[in-house]
């Protein structure tokens, strides 16, 4: 599990600094609740066969998440599950270093564990 959280930080921070729409780049602090975000997204995820979750950020000059939306899997709407959305709006980046106020768009890619890898190991 250990793993599967630095694979996704570490996904999270080489995402969204290519990711940035502007020429700032950013990168995140903090930890991920990736079981809030993971755990909602398993049945969407085992029926694409994807271990992947795609959102699209709208982060304000400070560094907060002030909305966002689900990209992928198809179906799946995290920013309706209360859990979820709070797991995402509590993400906080870097500040950005331009006189700029306007939010910039990111997409992130989410990584989440195997669950039918898991299973079948415990089978």
């Amino acid at each position: 599990m250990k793993d599967a959280v630095i694979s996704c930080l570490m996904l999270l921070y080489s995402f969204c600094a290519a990711s940035a729409q502007q020429s700032s780049t950013l990168s995140s602090s903090g930890s991920v609740n990736q079981n809030a975000i993971c755990g909602v997204a398993e049945p969407q995820l085992r029926e694409s066969a994807k271990h992947e979750i795609i959102v699209s950020l709208w982060v304000d000059n400070t560094g907060k998440v002030l909305s966002f939306k689900t990209n992928s899997p198809k179906g799946l709407k995290l920013e309706k599950v209360k859990e979820s959305a709070d797991a995402i709006k509590a993400m906080h980046f870097e500040s950005r270093k331009t006189s700029d106020e306007s939010p910039i768009q990111v997409k992130l890619a989410i990584k989440c564990p195997d669950s039918t890898s898991a299973n079948t190991k415990n089978a």
